[in-house]
């Protein structure tokens, strides 16, 4: 059997240029995301966005950008081009930064965390424990968003 060991959260964040926000407005619920340019990943241009917190029906969203390439979905957003919904471990510097801002700051949809995935065994060799130790540390250092 395989173990999985959380490593670090992860969830994502509607996010977009001061750019995009200045000329489009900022929506102010979940709902107003219709009225938006938005950019999907995946191989659906209709699909449901599902905020955490079950307060706030799903979201319709029909993209106006449609990407397989996160990183391609996130040039866009820095590009005025819309709002996107990104893992904070992606856009957490740019959001820092200024380059993009929260949209809906209080919505958030969980993403996969990040997980070590080894063999489980009575006798892991030490170098694996260590390796893993070392990362949980790192990503837990990483973590300032």
């Amino acid at each position: 059997s395989l173990v999985a060991r959380e490593l670090a959260p992860n969830y994502r964040v509607l996010c977009a240029s001061p750019a995009y926000l200045e000329r489009h407005g900022e929506p102010r619920t979940p709902a107003e995301l219709a009225g938006h340019r938005l950019i999907a990943i995946g191989d659906q241009r209709r699909t449901d966005w599902k905020f955490d917190g079950g307060d706030t029906a799903p979201v319709r969203v029909d993209a106006a950008f449609l990407t397989n390439d996160g990183g391609a979905a996130q040039q866009l957003a820095l590009a005025g081009s819309g709002i996107a919904l990104k893992s904070i471990w992606d856009v957490g510097d740019d959001l820092a930064a200024g380059r993009l801002l929260r949209v809906l700051p209080n919505h958030a949809m969980a993403a996969a965390p990040l997980h070590a995935v080894y063999p489980h065994q009575r006798n892991l060799a030490p170098r694996v424990r260590l390796f893993v130790g070392y990362l949980k540390e790192k990503l837990q250092e990483a973590w300032h968003w």
